[in-house]
């Protein structure tokens, strides 16, 4: 029976991570650019040669060089990204992430790094538009207003098969003159002071922070600290909303859709 020629060895994607201690952002770059030979299997599964990988990892330590972790809440700084898509990114292995006893998440910086531009492209989002109706009562501007707004083109516009006419909320918000104070940006506030300063209670702004809607600056145990500018943005928003709509939920809503489109202004 003739021999068979010596086969490479090929593992799934995900066990060359763990074997070798690369991450898998790390690995799948270096299949891109055909520095590891890959194969994907009939139910999607990435196969990567194991000779390939390992040459990779002993390139990666010339003298074993360690990962360098740093606080999350740092990294959403550092990087400009929401707590939220980080979180999310280290709860699908995509970022290699360890917990202290204290229960501060430290993050590695290279793959964060790595994929930043991935991570923002993921929160960038087709544009939203509302009826010239929703326009009037979740952001306080007069029809008169709005109608202008669209003839000169500061407000974008489309009208439905219906013959209903939507406009941007993006444009919308840029001329309810929604604005950050940017004195205040990067300011550390505690929770607690935050809620008495600006009426708005601390279950509330950690909602708000763990979605997203306002920037961490530190996260420890018994300690949250915020970014002042995001507080007294979001709390503006909240009370104006609050008090045009009568409506807790309705305010809520508002804040939740506000935000975002006021950072991508």
């Amino acid at each position: 029976m003739p021999t068979i020629t010596a086969l490479p060895t090929y593992i799934s994607l995900q066990e060359a991570a763990v074997r070798y201690g690369v991450s898998e952002t790390v690995l799948r770059r270096a299949v891109n650019e055909g520095a590891i030979r890959a194969v994907q299997l009939t139910e999607g599964q990435i196969a990567v040669a194991d000779e390939d990988v390992a040459v990779i990892e002993s390139q990666q330590r010339p003298g074993v060089t360690l990962p360098t972790y740093i606080p999350l809440h740092k990294a959403v700084v550092r990087y400009d990204l929401s707590e939220t898509v980080l979180r999310r990114a280290v709860d699908n292995g995509i970022i290699r992430a360890v917990r202290l006893t204290g229960g501060e998440v430290l993050v590695i910086d290279e793959d964060v790094n790595l994929i930043v531009d991935d991570l923002k492209a993921k929160e960038k989002r087709l544009p939203t538009y509302i009826l010239m109706s929703e326009a009037y009562s979740l952001y306080g501007i007069s029809e008169e207003t709005l109608r202008k707004a669209i003839d000169s083109g500061t407000v974008h516009a489309i009208r439905t098969p219906s013959g209903n006419t939507l406009v941007s909320s993006k444009d919308v918000v840029s001329i309810a003159n929604i604005r950050i104070d940017e004195s205040l940006r990067g300011k550390p506030i505690r929770v607690t002071e935050a809620a008495q300063l600006y009426d708005v209670s601390q279950a509330n702004l950690s909602r708000w922070a763990d979605a997203g809607l306002i920037r961490v600056l530190e996260r420890r145990q018994k300690l949250l600290l915020l970014d002042e500018a995001d507080v007294k943005l979001a709390s503006d928003i909240f009370h104006k909303a609050k008090h045009r709509t009568g409506s807790f939920v309705k305010a809520g809503h508002i804040l939740k859709h506000t935000l975002p489109l006021i950072r991508v202004a």
